[in-house]
């Protein structure tokens, strides 16, 4: 299956943003928010980790995103003078950093302008950015 840069593409309202561990919020581990999808009928359902059993059914595939994550996004300038985000992922060894870069783009949330940033697969290696 190839995924279309499209099926990326979401608004996440800043009050969502989780910044820190759910403990430093107050939460027990499985009260994190979980969203769950449904392919064949694009259905989305918004709820709690805690419920995913009753989401879950025989076959079904469970994917679990381990990577940790900073609250770090750098401004970054393509060598073409595109505009783009640099977001920090996971420091490994030798210094080097997993990042992923994504495009600001202008988004309207409840009648409501926003700044919002989307992935951008236009990176080349070697590129160096400004």
């Amino acid at each position: 299956m190839r995924l279309r840069e499209t099926s990326l593409d979401f608004v996440l309202p800043a009050e969502l943003e989780a910044h820190e561990p759910p403990e430093a919020r107050g939460l027990e581990r499985d009260q994190v928010r979980l969203m769950v999808s449904y392919r064949s009928s694009d259905r989305l359902v918004h709820t709690r980790f805690r419920e995913i059993p009753q989401y879950l059914g025989a076959g079904d595939v469970l994917v679990i995103n381990t990577s940790g994550t900073l609250p770090a996004a750098l401004p970054a300038t393509a060598e073409d003078g595109r505009e783009l985000r640099l977001h920090l992922s996971s420091r490994l060894p030798g210094g080097v950093w997993t990042v992923e870069l994504r495009t600001p783009v202008s988004a309207t949330e409840g009648g409501e302008q926003a700044l919002t940033t989307k992935p951008f697969f236009g990176g080349r290696v070697g590129e160096t950015l400004g």
